[in-house]
């Protein structure tokens, strides 16, 4: 999903990398979740400004596990720059993830945690630095967030019964998905033009 402004997005790769398509309902995104799929968040910072996503899923942060808010730790994008979040960040190493799953309400993070209030949803708030700069040596969060973005998710039963037209994901053209999906210049996911050449 892009943010109101085009200049952030957030997208749920399911399996074989492949961004999960999204549902329009009632002003609200949805992406169908398959139970047992491992999936990743992928975050995209359009700007020319070092930004601070904040991911939450099932209303936890994804850096520590604990319940999520505007205070939440997060990752620095640099500008044009994306990012790719596996799963629950175990320590203070990026690497050593526990890696996102769709499943049984039971079997979920936020429900092993106690908290299963707020399972189904991943979301983004997106900070701007106090004074943006070209080059940041040190980021200093602004006051308020720039932006939030919102993804629910359900099972295909739950968004068909909500009305939203659900191609089930095992009679998609995954082909097509994968076509559509393919880079073909993958060393260079950080180069892109000036942005006054897009306009």
């Amino acid at each position: 999903m892009r943010n109101p402004t085009g200049k952030f997005r957030m997208e749920i790769i399911g399996k074989n990398g492949i961004p999960k398509t999204e549902y329009d309902y009632k002003g609200e995104t949805f992406v169908e979740s398959c139970k047992g799929e491992k999936y990743s968040i992928r975050l995209h910072n359009d700007s020319p400004y070092v930004i601070l996503f904040v991911p939450s899923v099932d209303g936890l942060s994804v850096i520590n596990g604990e319940e999520a808010s505007k205070n939440s730790g997060g990752y620095l994008i640099r500008p044009w720059g994306s990012l790719n979040v596996p799963g629950w960040r175990l320590n203070d190493k990026e690497e050593e993830v526990t890696h996102f799953c769709f499943d049984s309400i039971p079997q979920v993070y936020a429900s092993q945690m106690g908290t299963p209030n707020n399972i189904g949803v991943i979301g983004a708030i997106i900070y701007y630095e106090e004074k943006q700069k070209l080059t940041p040596f040190k980021f200093e969060r602004a006051d308020s967030p720039t932006d939030r973005m919102i993804i629910r998710y359900d099972y295909y039963e739950g968004l068909k019964g909500r009305g939203i037209q659900v191609v089930p994901e095992h009679q998609r053209n995954t082909s097509n998905d994968r076509i559509m999906a393919a880079d073909p210049f993958p060393g260079d996911k950080d180069c892109r033009p000036p942005e006054r050449w897009t306009e």
